[in-house]
């Protein structure tokens, strides 16, 4: 029986370690959804028990504050849910792109400062010029919103969130900077990866750890590209993307 060769041996390695690591992403997968959307669903069962209670006592319930929880609740589910469905497509390489003129300054006025206003201890800083790229409109509000987001989740402590739209060359960009906990070298090559949240009990919010997946995956199918950098640890970060100008 003839050995098996040195390539060989390789390749398997290489398999067998493949599918360790997607049983192990498949595995923190279950957990982490599992954990994330029992949070809104725990607030929402409680906000509803408590409004039961006091509709059979009799007393007055609060119809207004009621509906802002559930609200936000339903939303915070609706978003999780569909990052979901978005890193499965993105798996299977079914996620669908437009191509169309996306004016960047235009979009950012409408998705940014309703995000940032939610969060009163940060300060949005505006500097937008104006600039139309191509791509999706739709996914384009997704990404910077999950950038957004981002920045709002990891500067807890608050302080300026800087966003910028613009051009280089033949390039629209838009970027955003905040003050907040900051990266080193060896953590920026993990930043695009699926689950790959950093420092998780510094951030003021949960999630699934897939917005910044979800954005590489987006940018690159609108042919664009997508970067993190930072000063250091604690010195907060820049997130930027550049799609083609329209």
């Amino acid at each position: 029986m003839a050995k098996p060769r040195a390539d060989d041996l390789e390749e398997l390695r290489r398999e067998v370690e493949r599918l360790r690591v997607s049983d192990e992403l498949k595995e923190r997968w279950i957990a982490l959804a599992s954990h994330e959307l029992r949070n809104p669903l725990t607030v929402l069962v409680s906000g509803l028990g408590v409004a039961k209670k006091q509709m059979e006592a009799g007393a007055p319930v609060d119809v207004k504050r009621l509906i802002t929880v559930l609200d936000r609740q339903v939303h915070v589910l609706t978003r999780l849910v569909d990052d979901m469905l978005d890193v499965s497509r993105a798996e299977a390489g079914t996620i669908s792109v437009e191509s169309e003129p996306v004016p960047l300054h235009q979009t950012a006025k409408v998705v940014v400062p309703p995000l940032v206003e939610s969060s009163p201890r940060h300060e949005l800083r505006l500097d937008l010029d104006e600039v139309v790229a191509r791509g999706d409109r739709g996914r384009v509000e997704q990404v910077i919103s999950n950038l957004v987001r981002n920045a709002l989740r990891y500067s807890p402590e608050g302080g300026p969130i800087r966003v910028r739209t613009g051009h280089r060359g033949n390039a629209a960009f838009f970027e955003v900077t905040d003050a907040g906990v900051g990266f080193d070298r060896a953590a920026a090559t993990k930043l695009f990866q699926p689950f790959g949240q950093l420092k998780r009990a510094t951030t003021r919010e949960g999630g699934l750890g897939l917005g910044l997946y979800l954005a590489r995956e987006l940018i690159t199918r609108m042919g664009g590209t997508i970067e993190g950098t930072s000063p250091g640890p604690g010195k907060g970060a820049t997130f930027r993307f550049t799609l083609p100008l329209a």
